[in-house]
């Protein structure tokens, strides 16, 4: 794995940590940015009866969601 997202972020140690054994990875072995967009913008916590979470590493797709954030994942 990396030290950096796929952006060219450094990562912490603690990023690093809890992100070892990510499936969200480039080629490079870099983390992906993922995004998420929803209605209720601003929660911390994702909570779903179906437990089924939906993330795009395009921000443009997000967005059609309406209000939109990055997540690591």
């Amino acid at each position: 794995s990396s030290s950096y997202s796929s952006e060219g972020d450094d990562l912490s140690v603690n990023q690093e940590k809890f992100f070892k054994n990510s499936k969200f990875r480039n080629e490079e072995g870099e983390l992906l940015t993922l995004y998420h967009g929803s209605n209720n913008a601003g929660f911390m916590t994702f909570n779903s009866d179906s437990g089924i979470y939906f993330f795009t590493p395009d921000y443009e797709v997000a967005t059609t969601y309406r209000k939109s954030f990055f997540v690591w994942v």
